[in-house]
């Protein structure tokens, strides 16, 4: 049984955009030089003895050069292949299965939008999942199941409630692929979903992809 499972991610990216205007500043006329007269000559002079001489003012400070910034290389490189056949898991041929733990349904989640909105309804309803893969790749995948309520006294007593029937997107070769098995019985810690068979087709699909099927199985006296 699949507990509830919240991942929420808010990324805020904000750009900031500055403008800088230039313009050519409008250039002026030249002030015509008065010109003296031929008829007269004109010598002016002024003299101050008795203020002192000033002496020229320098700039005493010192010009301290910027450290050069190196900014540092950072090398990308690309993520490594996923090991081929996928360990730990359940095969039959070139088909590969495996009933994921809580950690590792919470990563895969963690990866994909879509799963972590389907895994909401599981916070209603009772949930199954499944890591399915294949050798040659699928059009899309058939998983049925088996949804049984454990006793309260002993939970290795198990009573079948219904069958579930998911069909759910082909993956492509030797992809790993989360498939989540959602019945219509509500949250309970006694109810979980097992008997998983997955199945890999390329032909028509049969049903709606994806979709979820559950047939009760009716109550005996």
């Amino acid at each position: 049984m699949v507990g509830s499972l919240k991942k929420v991610i808010a990324t805020a990216v904000f750009f900031t955009l500055i403008l800088v205007q230039t313009g050519n500043a409008a250039t002026s006329k030249p002030t015509p030089k008065p010109v003296a007269s031929s008829k007269s000559t004109f010598k002016a002079s002024l003299t101050n003895k008795s203020s002192a001489t000033k002496k020229p003012v320098t700039n005493t400070k010192k010009y301290v050069p910027r450290k050069r910034i190196v900014r540092k290389k950072i090398k990308v490189t690309p993520s490594p292949s996923p090991k081929w056949p996928p360990p730990n898991y359940s095969h039959s041929g070139t088909i590969y299965a495996k009933v994921p733990t809580a950690e590792e349904l919470k990563g895969a989640a963690s990866n994909s939008l879509t799963l972590t909105a389907d895994l909401k309804v599981c916070e209603i309803h009772t949930c199954g999942a499944v890591f399915v893969s294949s050798e040659s790749g699928c059009t899309y995948w058939e998983v049925d199941s088996v949804v049984s309520q454990s006793d309260a006294n002993d939970q290795k007593i198990k009573k079948p409630l219904g069958e579930l029937r998911t069909l759910t997107y082909g993956s492509k070769p030797k992809t790993i692929a989360t498939i989540l098995l959602i019945s219509d019985e509500p949250l309970n810690d006694l109810v979980s979903v097992g008997g998983i068979t997955a199945k890999c087709w390329n032909t028509t699909p049969g049903g709606k992809v994806p979709s979820n099927t559950y047939t009760p199985i009716p109550k005996t006296d």
